[in-house]
């Protein structure tokens, strides 16, 4: 008997098995004993539910805890859970989630407000909070981010980020690992309570410093919007906005892309894999720019696997036939800017840049040249300075506010330099 068609499909298009680890991350096992900023090694995996409970109610009683996990996230559609990390200011702990499955209380623990989570770069880590709650992760306090508001590159790596906090140098060691292989030797356990064992002592100075320099309400903030329930959820317009980028569809193009988005993620669920192994974004754009109307048409899209036709060649022309029906908006790419637009641009994201060294914040937090240019463009021009991520939040009072006066009354701006670059109006600033 053959196996089922969806196995079959399953098998034909997984990738190679490997482990996940997140760019943003560091692949570091620590070197030294990590004393005066970490904790001992944990004794082994909490697989027993009373353990997980005790925890559970221990990290209750602290009120604050770092978290991180380590996960498999390139072989299904939701990354497999393999090992949770856990430290308070007094312990280290590591959870089973292959032993432990009823999770509920942690999920809740992670959505508590009133209960502080230390992460690093952490959305991932977080998301699931998201899937099992419909809510959102609150109160988080995410050190690379936090980095960003003190004088810090962004993203700045763990290991980095320890080293400079603690003195402490993590070696890079375990670059792929079956997190979900048993018995975790001491090495691997090592290496996932590195992961968490300096953020507690971390976050404190770093605390300490946001209320120092004055921008702690900026950093909190930028850790709400990040681990928001809108960041963390799936959206096929943001899909639908990265995979056009800055090429130009039209409408019927745009329409089919959209319905091809929601087929490529209803489908991925179903046979338990990631988006673009079931699909690639390449054979996306073919599929909505080519159109094909029949199965003859499908066996013309190069990358198409012949699985996926087989399987699901019906549901993805009926995808292509009702965006075609109901098309999106047309897509056209940005003016070119000429040789002076794209001179001032380059000098004004300049200046934006000196301004926000000069406060402290990498401006890679802030945004893009990309973000700025049609501020620019508009004024010039004469027009409706357009809605920005730049002239809202912590970004206009850091950054909008200051330009649009800059533009409009052609002002002075002034820096100095101290041994550090400074505002010319910021003097307080340490």
């Amino acid at each position: 008997m053959s196996r089922p068609p969806h196995k079959t499909l399953r098998h034909a298009l997984r990738g190679r098995r490997g482990s996940r680890r997140a760019a943003n991350h560091d692949e570091v096992t620590a070197q030294g004993d990590g004393h005066g900023h970490g904790h001992g090694e944990p004794d082994g995996l909490i697989t027993d539910p009373a353990e997980f409970s005790a925890l559970i109610h221990h990290v209750r009683e602290i009120g604050c805890f770092a978290y991180d996990t380590e996960f498999i996230g390139e072989e299904s559609y939701w990354p497999r859970l393999c090992v949770i990390q856990i430290a308070t200011r007094d312990r280290v702990a590591l959870i089973d989630p292959l032993a432990v499955t009823e999770l509920s209380a942690l999920w809740d623990l992670l959505a508590d407000p009133s209960i502080e989570k230390i992460v690093h770069a952490g959305a991932q880590d977080l998301e699931p909070v998201v899937r099992h709650l419909g809510r959102e992760p609150a109160s988080v306090f995410d050190t690379q981010i936090v980095a960003g508001f003190l004088g810090m590159p962004y993203p700045l790596g763990l290991r980095a980020l320890v080293e400079a906090f603690t003195g402490t140098r993590l070696g890079k060691a375990l670059t792929f690992t079956r997190w979900d292989v048993r018995p975790l030797s001491a090495q691997h356990r090592r290496y996932a309570a590195d992961d968490v064992r300096f953020l507690p002592s971390i976050a404190q100075r770093m605390r300490e410093m946001l209320t120092e320099r004055g921008v702690e309400r900026w950093a909190r903030a930028e850790c709400d919007a990040v681990f928001s329930r809108e960041n963390l959820s799936f959206h096929p317009e943001s899909v639908l906005t990265r995979l056009i980028g800055n090429r130009t569809f039209r409408p019927r193009e745009v329409g089919a892309l959209r319905e091809l988005v929601l087929f490529r993620e209803q489908a991925a669920e179903r046979h338990d894999l990631p988006p673009r192994t079931f699909l690639r974004d390449d054979v996306m754009l073919r599929l909505a720019q080519d159109h094909p109307k029949d199965a003859d048409g499908l066996d013309r899209i190069k990358g198409l696997p012949r699985p996926v036709i087989a399987a699901h060649g019906a549901e993805i022309l009926d995808a292509i036939a009702r965006g075609h029906a109901e098309p999106g908006p047309k897509v056209t790419q940005t003016p070119e800017e000429t040789p002076g637009e794209r001179f001032l641009i380059d000098g004004l994201w300049s200046l934006t840049c000196a301004r926000c060294h000069a406060h402290g914040v990498d401006p890679a937090l802030v945004g893009t040249r990309r973000r700025l240019a049609p501020i620019i463009l508009a004024h010039l021009a004469g027009h409706e300075i357009p809605d920005s991520e730049l002239l809202a939040g912590w970004r206009r009072e850091l950054i909008g506010e200051w330009l649009l006066t800059f533009l409009s009354k052609g002002v002075e701006a002034a820096f100095r330099f101290d041994g550090a670059l400074r505002d010319g109006d910021a003097r307080g600033q340490s």
